[in-house]
């Protein structure tokens, strides 16, 4: 999830860490693509 980080804050890639549900549900969000 490299591009993630660059795609929402940093304060936000904290807790999308913390909480993997949340980051399952923006990674089409963010096109991992």
């Amino acid at each position: 999830h490299g591009h993630f980080k660059a795609a929402v804050p940093i304060g936000a890639v904290v807790n999308l860490n913390t909480v993997n549900n949340t980051l399952t549900i923006l990674e089409p969000t963010v096109s991992p693509c």
